[in-house]
């Protein structure tokens, strides 16, 4: 009786099952097992006049060998991964309920911005001035050199909320007209919570951004 070779291919399909690598040691074993019995049978039903090369069953235990440890080199690298994104989690979840510091335009959806920027010693009459998407001035105020905060309230004086976000923060020099920014504008919005997605932790803030940890600048209660 003749009997296929334990041919790569298929000791791949085996390991692989539909096509997803494996994370069990157990499945690992049996597979094995399974390659043995068929090489067994192999053996015992090779042709007496045609014997199999012994290369060959070395290079079948190779093949077998380095799928092995694949699989396994790829179960532990996904454990490392999620205790390190674990770490992560832990190490981000007292940030809940301060508030974190992010650059770039905002939304406010109904909570307050509190704005920071330093504007340089050298600046004139420096203006801070917001704008919403559409690119109309919803707020200006001439500032002070130095190191400033300014909280943009979520509506305005009549009650009525800011809309048509997000809103983009500049400090300019109004002496000269210009439109340049002359200092960074970054605000702080509330941190309401901490998620990890594929090992990374987002950060959940009130107003409805999502922004990777790496992104928030600093973090005050």
């Amino acid at each position: 009786m003749n009997t296929p070779s334990v041919s790569p291919t298929l000791l791949a399909s085996s390991i692989r099952g539909t096509g997803q690598p494996t994370s069990q040691e157990a499945s690992i074993s049996s597979d094995f097992e399974t390659f043995l019995k068929m090489l067994t049978a192999q053996i015992k039903n090779q042709d007496p006049l045609k014997p199999m090369d012994s290369s060959e069953f070395a290079t079948q235990l190779a093949t077998f060998s380095s799928l092995e440890q694949q699989v396994l080199t790829n179960d532990r690298l996904k454990q490392i991964s999620n205790i390190l994104g674990s770490q992560g989690l832990t190490q981000h979840a007292d940030w809940i309920g301060k508030k974190g510091l992010v650059d770039g335009p905002f939304d406010l959806n109904g909570s307050d911005a509190v704005l920071k920027f330093v504007i340089p010693p050298s600046a004139q009459t420096p203006k801070l001035i917001i704008q919403n998407g559409l690119g109309e001035i919803v707020f200006e105020k001439f500032m002070s050199p130095g190191d400033n905060e300014f909280t943009l309230k979520a509506k305005d004086q009549t009650g009525i909320p800011l809309h048509n976000g997000p809103f983009t923060a500049t400090i300019i020099e109004a002496v000269d007209a210009k439109t340049a920014s002359i200092s960074k504008v970054g605000s702080y919005h509330e941190i309401v919570e901490v998620q990890q997605i594929n090992g990374t932790s987002y950060i959940h803030f009130e107003n409805g951004e999502i922004r990777s940890t790496d992104k928030v600048e600093a973090i005050k209660g």
